[in-house]
């Protein structure tokens, strides 16, 4: 198999298609280029009403929403949904990125950051549907010692993970 170009989209769910389109387009500036809606599964026939919508982001990426009525809000998961679930987008600039704070503060968003992360400086936020987002800006280009040195830490993080869970037991 060859290595993916770039994402075709990512799919999450929203339990208010409307609130969500609002977001999208008029806070995140992106535009709606699609939308499925079904009464039944494509894949089995089934009976499942769902409203599909897809969003475009300015390199042709999309990211799309399902709103499934029949389906409950499920409780969020604490740690898992509210900061290691998110769904990241690149700021073109330091400037961008401070912009960007400030347009979602003056909406009313709560926003985390400026947060250095070394090779990127990025803010977070919420979107309607409890969706954690990123927006991040690259301040260094990535390298082969970058590679090497995530190679390394993985093999060094497997051996401080068995330690972990050993400890748990």
């Amino acid at each position: 198999m060859n290595r993916p170009k770039r994402i075709h989209h990512a799919a999450y769910m929203t339990w208010n298609t409307a609130e969500t389109i609002r977001f999208y387009t008029e806070v995140l500036k992106l535009k709606l280029v699609e939308h499925f809606q079904e009464d039944r599964l494509p894949s089995t026939g089934d009976p499942f009403p769902y409203f599909h919508t897809f969003f475009e982001l300015g390199d042709g990426s999309v990211v799309a929403f399902f709103e499934v009525p029949s389906l409950p809000k499920p409780e969020p998961r604490g740690a898992i949904d509210t900061l290691f679930v998110h769904l990241a987008f690149t700021a073109n600039s330091l400037d961008e990125l401070e912009e960007a704070k400030a347009e979602l503060e003056k909406r009313g968003h709560s926003v985390v950051g400026v947060t250095d992360h070394n090779l990127f400086k990025s803010i977070y936020f919420y979107d309607p549907n409890g969706l954690r987002l990123e927006l991040a800006c690259q301040v260094r280009a990535l390298t082969e010692d970058d590679a090497r040195a995530a190679e390394k830490a993985a093999k060094e993080w497997e051996v401080k993970r068995e330690a972990l869970l050993s400890a748990l037991v």
